[in-house]
């Protein structure tokens, strides 16, 4: 409840809470990462009740859109799908090439990909599947998944 009615740091909600923990009950309780990621959970999951009254209540506005635009966040994507069952989420090119680079960086290809001109245009391949249309990207995935490098092959996951 407090993660909903505050704005303090996910740590400090955490803190106080397992002050009033007993002892014997801490060790089973969840990791302190999963319950940050259960507190940005919550805070995503809906929007503030006034606004939900003011758009449903006083002017009758239809606040359960057919698609959403988020960026590739997870707690996002997973708080509009809960919050509107049916949902299409969309995202844009921007932030697809963005998430993908940070993959590549912590698989540990950045320097390959800058430097290596065949490795980086394969990879560029798999950001090409964005404008295949949907019904494409499935079989062109798998004719691309075999031809990626050994090193790339955690991006193919």
């Amino acid at each position: 409840r407090q993660a909903q009615e505050t704005r303090d740091k996910p740590s400090k909600i955490i803190q106080e809470n397992i002050i009033n923990t007993p002892e014997a009950i801490r060790p089973y309780l969840p990791s302190t990462n999963a319950c940050c990621r259960k507190i940005q959970r919550v805070r995503h999951a809906g929007l503030p009740p006034q606004l939900q009254n003011i758009a449903e209540f006083d002017n009758e506005i239809d606040l359960y859109p057919p698609r959403i635009i988020t960026d590739f966040e997870v707690t996002a994507i997973n708080a509009s799908r809960f919050m509107f069952p049916g949902v299409i989420n969309k995202a844009c090119f921007f932030h697809l090439r963005q998430n993908r680079w940070k993959k590549i960086q912590k698989c540990g290809l950045a320097s390959k990909y800058r430097n290596d001109t065949c490795f980086s245009i394969k990879v560029r391949c798999l950001f090409a599947l964005a404008f295949l249309p949907p019904s494409e990207i499935p079989s062109a995935f798998n004719i691309l998944k075999p031809q990626m490098p050994q090193e790339a092959r955690e991006l193919v996951l």
